[in-house]
């Protein structure tokens, strides 16, 4: 946008276009140097003036809040970075929780299935060494054990479990049964957690009861 600017030697004034501030040339009245100074936006046409210091003509730069020179505080498009950045992170972290999902709900009745198979297979195993040692206390003793031992009064006090622990190889824990007291007397209520791993269901971990 032209401007008015004033010569500082023959005080000549002049339209210049405001592209040709900062730069340096012989004034078309006088044919001296002279510094085209850069206008501020807000300044009148009348401003356009250079200053005289010591006889040469120096250009003067109007203090104003949109001085050219004043470099930007933030650039736009580093924002525009930063958010785009941003906005990537979140949109990976939601991915990785969309494919988690995704994973759980297909993996976990894979897995439950799996596990209760695995159980089924392990049960049966049970069941079988549980036979062999009926069939083996029935071949020693004629008979297969009775489901329970009672006392006096017909209480039951004793299972057949106990009385298979030597067939299946716990001879010392049966030997440490006192057959004096009950199933849940104290001294037998201690022996539980020996309790043998047939007779516990592979989906019940708290099944520890041994008679």
């Amino acid at each position: 946008m032209p401007l008015h600017f004033t010569c500082p030697f023959c005080q000549e004034e002049t339209l210049v276009d405001d592209q040709y501030a900062g730069l340096t040339g012989p004034c078309a009245s006088c044919g001296k140097p002279i510094t085209v100074p850069y206008f501020a936006a807000s300044q009148s046409p009348n401003m356009a003036t250079t200053a005289m210091s010591g006889g040469q003509a120096t250009a003067t730069t109007p203090l104003s809040s949109s001085n050219a020179s004043a470099a930007p505080s933030s650039s736009p498009a580093r924002r525009s970075n930063v958010g785009t950045i941003a906005l990537l992170i979140v949109a990976g972290f939601l991915a990785a929780g969309a494919v988690g999902g995704l994973l759980l709900a297909v993996g976990f009745p894979i897995i439950t299935k799996a596990r209760a198979a695995a159980n089924r297979q392990q049960s049966s195993h049970n069941l079988r060494q549980i036979a062999a040692a009926l069939n083996a206390y029935a071949a020693d003793h004629n008979t297969y054990p009775p489901a329970f031992i009672a006392d006096a009064n017909g209480k039951p006090m004793h299972s057949w479990r106990v009385l298979l622990l030597p067939y299946l190889g716990k001879q010392n824990l049966y030997d440490r049964y006192d057959f004096t007291q009950p199933w849940d007397g104290q001294l037998n209520l201690a022996l539980q957690p020996e309790m043998p791993e047939v007779y516990a269901c592979p989906g019940d971990l708290e099944a520890v009861t041994l008679c």
